[in-house]
């Protein structure tokens, strides 16, 4: 309610005056936001974007349907690891 709203104006960003947010990889920002399990399913996600797996239709599996060369290293391993 309303305590939160007057503690998180008092609390500020967390950043220095001056300072941003630092600039992360959607590799870094998924680990840190979830562990190794968020940065697998951004993987996932990323390959079913770029046209390298494939979701089933009922969405139970995903499954390697190319290896695009430009791959980054945990894409790789995720595409490598696919059926």
């Amino acid at each position: 309610g309303v305590g939160l709203v007057i503690r998180n104006g008092r609390k500020g960003s967390g950043f220095a005056d001056g300072e941003g947010p630092p600039d992360l990889n959607w590799e870094e920002t998924a680990y840190l936001g979830g562990s190794y399990r968020r940065l697998c399913s951004a993987a996932l996600a990323r390959l079913v974007e770029r046209g390298a797996a494939e979701v089933s239709e009922k969405g139970e599996s995903v499954r390697r349907i190319g290896s695009p060369a430009d791959l980054s290293g945990v894409e790789a391993a995720v595409n490598a690891a696919l059926p």
